[in-house]
């Protein structure tokens, strides 16, 4: 009962705008703040638990993506800052 009261006041006082269109852009940070406040609480909860079971705590590595390749737009100024012609060399 007191979680489900909690989480409605939360959700009043974070989302209480004067113009309606200012909901969406409180609507994208609440949601971010609950992913955040997710991963927070999943990292705490796995420190405890391994520190419980006796475990070293392990980090995951994530394989890069290689380089991109060059770039061969023909525009006169590509996005990366070269010109067409040396895009072709």
């Amino acid at each position: 009962m007191g979680l489900t009261t909690y989480f409605c006041a939360q959700y009043a006082v974070l989302n209480y705008v004067r113009r309606f269109k200012h909901i969406t852009p409180l609507w994208f940070a609440n949601v971010a703040n609950n992913i955040l406040w997710w991963t927070f609480v999943k990292a705490c909860w796995r420190a405890a638990g391994s520190m419980m079971a006796d475990r070293g705590i392990t980090f995951k590595t994530t394989m890069k993506a290689r380089a991109r390749p060059p770039c061969r737009c023909s525009a006169m100024l590509s996005a990366c800052g070269r010109t067409s012609a040396q895009a072709r060399q």
